[in-house]
């Protein structure tokens, strides 16, 4: 209920990319019709976004390579008028995929959780039904 809004950026591909806000009663994106189960599902996962571990500058520069190309950028906006990213880049070694939080900090997130956050905008249209 804080969230005002999540956006979802794909690099390379724009068209995944999607918006969700709130309008004052529900959840939606604009110029689509949104399946609301699968919109609460998807801002519940970003609110329980965990990292497995931090990376010190010194650690950072192993990964050099990998922050060269980001793949996703996902940015909060809050109640409070605050805004949080989340910059995805690919897969290290160990398996867990390189973020960026809030441009400061790199740390090392699992697999599963960013599976759960980057879901291209398609995801969220309602299933319609022939008639």
């Amino acid at each position: 209920a804080n969230l005002v809004s999540v956006q979802a950026d794909y690099l390379g591909k724009e068209a995944n990319g999607f918006t969700i806000e709130f309008d004052d009663r529900d959840y939606g994106i604009a110029g689509m019709q949104a399946d609301s189960m699968k919109l609460t599902d998807y801002l519940d996962d970003v609110s329980l976004l965990y990292v497995n571990d931090y990376l010190s500058a010194v650690e950072v520069k192993e990964y050099n390579e990998l922050t060269s190309a980001p793949q996703a950028q996902i940015t909060i906006k809050d109640v409070g008028r605050n805004s949080y990213s989340l910059t995805i880049f690919d897969k290290a070694k160990n398996g867990d995929y390189l973020v960026l939080i809030d441009s400061l900090d790199y740390a090392f997130m699992q697999e599963a959780l960013i599976n759960r956050v980057t879901k291209p905008k398609q995801y969220f249209r309602v299933n319609q039904r022939p008639q």
